[in-house]
Protein backbone atom coordinates (compact mmCIF):
# COMPACT_ATOMS: atom_id res chain seq x y z
CA UNK A 1 0.00 0.00 0.00
CA UNK A 2 3.07 2.31 0.09
CA UNK A 3 2.50 3.36 -3.52
CA UNK A 4 -1.06 4.43 -2.66
CA UNK A 5 0.19 6.59 0.24
CA UNK A 6 2.83 8.21 -1.96
CA UNK A 7 0.23 8.92 -4.64
CA UNK A 8 -2.13 10.35 -2.03
CA UNK A 9 0.57 12.62 -0.56
CA UNK A 10 1.56 13.80 -4.02
CA UNK A 11 -2.03 14.63 -4.95
CA UNK A 12 -2.54 16.59 -1.73
CA UNK A 13 0.60 18.69 -2.29
CA UNK A 14 -0.26 19.28 -5.94
CA UNK A 15 -3.84 20.25 -5.03
CA UNK A 16 -2.70 22.78 -2.41
CA UNK A 17 -0.19 24.26 -4.85
CA UNK A 18 -2.65 24.60 -7.71
CA UNK A 19 -5.47 26.03 -5.61
CA UNK A 20 -3.16 28.52 -3.84
CA UNK A 21 -2.01 29.77 -7.24
CA UNK A 22 -5.57 30.15 -8.48
CA UNK A 23 -5.37 27.30 -10.98
CA UNK A 24 -8.77 25.74 -10.22
CA UNK A 25 -9.24 24.40 -13.75
CA UNK A 26 -5.84 22.72 -13.69
CA UNK A 27 -6.66 21.27 -10.27
CA UNK A 28 -9.87 19.69 -11.59
CA UNK A 29 -8.02 18.27 -14.60
CA UNK A 30 -5.30 16.83 -12.37
CA UNK A 31 -7.84 15.10 -10.11
CA UNK A 32 -9.70 13.68 -13.12
CA UNK A 33 -6.46 12.33 -14.56
CA UNK A 34 -5.51 10.77 -11.23
CA UNK A 35 -8.87 9.00 -10.96
CA UNK A 36 -8.50 7.60 -14.47
CA UNK A 37 -4.97 6.42 -13.79
CA UNK A 38 -5.96 4.74 -10.54
CA UNK A 39 -8.92 2.98 -12.15
CA UNK A 40 -6.62 1.51 -14.81
CA UNK A 41 -3.73 0.61 -12.49
CA UNK A 42 -5.68 -0.88 -9.60
CA UNK A 43 -8.69 -2.44 -11.38
CA UNK A 44 -8.85 -6.24 -10.88
CA UNK A 45 -7.38 -8.21 -13.76
CA UNK A 46 -10.63 -10.13 -14.21
CA UNK A 47 -11.98 -7.11 -16.09
CA UNK A 48 -9.42 -7.33 -18.88
CA UNK A 49 -11.23 -7.39 -22.22
CA UNK A 50 -10.06 -10.90 -22.99
CA UNK A 51 -12.65 -13.67 -23.23
CA UNK A 52 -10.03 -16.41 -22.97
CA UNK A 53 -8.93 -15.01 -19.63
CA UNK A 54 -12.49 -14.42 -18.43
CA UNK A 55 -13.58 -17.91 -19.43
CA UNK A 56 -10.56 -19.43 -17.74
CA UNK A 57 -11.54 -17.71 -14.49
CA UNK A 58 -15.13 -18.80 -14.97
CA UNK A 59 -14.14 -22.45 -15.40
CA UNK A 60 -11.97 -22.26 -12.30
CA UNK A 61 -14.93 -20.94 -10.30
CA UNK A 62 -17.47 -23.47 -11.58
CA UNK A 63 -15.61 -26.76 -11.63
CA UNK A 64 -18.73 -28.65 -10.54
CA UNK A 65 -20.96 -27.84 -13.53
CA UNK A 66 -21.01 -28.52 -17.27
CA UNK A 67 -19.70 -25.64 -19.42
CA UNK A 68 -19.79 -25.12 -23.17
CA UNK A 69 -18.12 -22.49 -25.38
CA UNK A 70 -19.96 -19.96 -27.52
CA UNK A 71 -18.81 -21.44 -30.84
CA UNK A 72 -19.96 -24.94 -29.94
CA UNK A 73 -23.29 -23.65 -28.66
CA UNK A 74 -23.84 -21.70 -31.88
CA UNK A 75 -23.15 -24.79 -33.99
CA UNK A 76 -25.72 -26.75 -32.01
CA UNK A 77 -28.40 -24.02 -32.07
CA UNK A 78 -28.05 -22.73 -35.63
CA UNK A 79 -26.21 -25.40 -37.58
CA UNK A 80 -27.88 -28.58 -36.37
CA UNK A 81 -24.76 -30.00 -34.75
CA UNK A 82 -25.15 -33.01 -32.47
CA UNK A 83 -26.43 -32.43 -28.93
CA UNK A 84 -29.56 -30.38 -29.59
CA UNK A 85 -30.83 -28.30 -26.67
CA UNK A 86 -34.43 -28.94 -25.67
CA UNK A 87 -34.53 -25.56 -23.96
CA UNK A 88 -32.42 -22.38 -23.79
CA UNK A 89 -32.70 -20.30 -20.63
CA UNK A 90 -31.63 -16.65 -20.40
CA UNK A 91 -30.67 -16.06 -16.76
CA UNK A 92 -30.60 -12.25 -16.99
CA UNK A 93 -33.30 -9.87 -15.76
CA UNK A 94 -36.49 -9.29 -17.72
CA UNK A 95 -35.23 -5.78 -18.58
CA UNK A 96 -32.05 -7.18 -20.10
CA UNK A 97 -33.96 -9.91 -21.91
CA UNK A 98 -36.29 -7.32 -23.47
CA UNK A 99 -33.38 -5.58 -25.21
CA UNK A 100 -32.25 -8.79 -26.94
CA UNK A 101 -31.62 -12.48 -26.44
CA UNK A 102 -30.65 -15.63 -28.29
CA UNK A 103 -33.43 -16.72 -30.60
CA UNK A 104 -35.80 -19.16 -28.93
CA UNK A 105 -34.57 -18.48 -25.40
CA UNK A 106 -36.92 -18.14 -22.45
CA UNK A 107 -36.27 -15.87 -19.49
CA UNK A 108 -35.75 -17.07 -15.90
CA UNK A 109 -33.60 -14.82 -13.73
CA UNK A 110 -33.46 -17.02 -10.63
CA UNK A 111 -33.79 -20.61 -9.49
CA UNK A 112 -37.39 -20.23 -8.35
CA UNK A 113 -38.53 -18.81 -11.71
CA UNK A 114 -36.51 -21.46 -13.54
CA UNK A 115 -38.08 -24.28 -11.50
CA UNK A 116 -41.59 -23.06 -12.32
CA UNK A 117 -40.68 -22.65 -15.98
CA UNK A 118 -39.06 -26.08 -16.28
CA UNK A 119 -41.96 -27.79 -14.56
CA UNK A 120 -44.47 -26.11 -16.87
CA UNK A 121 -42.48 -26.95 -20.02
CA UNK A 122 -40.88 -30.28 -19.18
CA UNK A 123 -42.96 -31.69 -16.37
CA UNK A 124 -40.98 -34.24 -14.37
CA UNK A 125 -38.34 -34.62 -17.08
CA UNK A 126 -34.98 -33.65 -15.58
CA UNK A 127 -32.75 -35.34 -18.16
CA UNK A 128 -33.39 -33.13 -21.20
CA UNK A 129 -30.45 -31.05 -22.43
CA UNK A 130 -30.74 -27.41 -21.37
CA UNK A 131 -28.45 -24.46 -22.18
CA UNK A 132 -28.23 -21.51 -19.80
CA UNK A 133 -26.54 -18.16 -20.45
CA UNK A 134 -26.41 -14.60 -19.09
CA UNK A 135 -24.07 -11.70 -19.92
CA UNK A 136 -20.70 -13.39 -19.27
CA UNK A 137 -21.55 -16.70 -17.62
CA UNK A 138 -21.54 -15.99 -13.89
CA UNK A 139 -25.25 -15.61 -13.18
CA UNK A 140 -26.00 -18.51 -15.48
CA UNK A 141 -23.30 -20.53 -13.72
CA UNK A 142 -25.03 -19.96 -10.39
CA UNK A 143 -28.38 -20.96 -11.88
CA UNK A 144 -26.96 -24.11 -13.46
CA UNK A 145 -25.42 -25.09 -10.13
CA UNK A 146 -28.73 -24.66 -8.29
CA UNK A 147 -30.73 -26.57 -10.91
CA UNK A 148 -28.13 -29.31 -10.89
CA UNK A 149 -28.60 -29.59 -7.14
CA UNK A 150 -32.34 -29.95 -7.82
CA UNK A 151 -31.77 -33.00 -9.97
CA UNK A 152 -31.34 -31.72 -13.54
CA UNK A 153 -28.65 -33.91 -15.08
CA UNK A 154 -27.91 -32.35 -18.47
CA UNK A 155 -27.92 -28.61 -17.88
CA UNK A 156 -25.05 -26.58 -19.33
CA UNK A 157 -23.63 -23.11 -18.77
CA UNK A 158 -22.39 -21.10 -21.78
CA UNK A 159 -19.10 -19.38 -20.91
CA UNK A 160 -18.64 -15.90 -22.34
CA UNK A 161 -22.41 -15.91 -22.74
CA UNK A 162 -24.16 -13.12 -24.66
CA UNK A 163 -21.24 -10.66 -24.62
CA UNK A 164 -18.91 -13.10 -26.34
CA UNK A 165 -21.78 -14.34 -28.54
CA UNK A 166 -22.20 -10.92 -30.19
CA UNK A 167 -18.44 -10.30 -30.12
CA UNK A 168 -18.18 -13.23 -32.53
CA UNK A 169 -20.91 -11.77 -34.74
CA UNK A 170 -23.66 -14.23 -33.80
CA UNK A 171 -27.25 -12.93 -33.96
CA UNK A 172 -29.50 -11.71 -31.15
CA UNK A 173 -33.23 -11.07 -31.32
CA UNK A 174 -36.19 -9.18 -29.93
CA UNK A 175 -38.85 -11.78 -30.51
CA UNK A 176 -38.42 -12.72 -34.18
CA UNK A 177 -36.63 -9.48 -35.08
CA UNK A 178 -32.84 -9.57 -35.41
CA UNK A 179 -31.26 -6.56 -33.67
CA UNK A 180 -27.81 -5.12 -33.06
CA UNK A 181 -28.09 -4.30 -29.38
CA UNK A 182 -27.48 -5.96 -26.00
CA UNK A 183 -28.11 -4.70 -22.49
CA UNK A 184 -24.64 -4.06 -20.93
CA UNK A 185 -25.83 -4.96 -17.38
CA UNK A 186 -23.91 -2.00 -15.95
CA UNK A 187 -21.02 0.27 -16.94
CA UNK A 188 -18.41 -1.87 -15.16
CA UNK A 189 -19.21 -5.25 -16.68
CA UNK A 190 -20.51 -3.63 -19.86
CA UNK A 191 -16.93 -2.79 -20.85
CA UNK A 192 -16.67 -6.37 -22.13
CA UNK A 193 -19.55 -5.80 -24.54
CA UNK A 194 -18.73 -4.39 -27.96
CA UNK A 195 -19.45 -0.68 -27.78
CA UNK A 196 -21.71 -0.47 -30.82
CA UNK A 197 -24.12 -2.98 -29.25
CA UNK A 198 -24.56 -1.36 -25.83
CA UNK A 199 -28.15 -0.34 -25.14
CA UNK A 200 -30.19 -0.06 -21.95
CA UNK A 201 -33.51 0.07 -23.80
CA UNK A 202 -35.18 -2.09 -26.48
Amino acid sequence: MKHLKKLNDYLILMSINLISRGFLRQFICAITLAVLLCSNVFAPKIFAADFDQLNSKLRAKYTDINIIGVDEAYQIIHKGAAGKFVLIIDARTAKEFAVSHIQGAVNAANAQDAAVLLTSLLGDDKSSRILVYCSLGYRSGNLVRKLQENGYTDIINMEGSLFEWVDKGYPVFQGDLSVNKVHPYNRWWGRHLREDYRSYSP
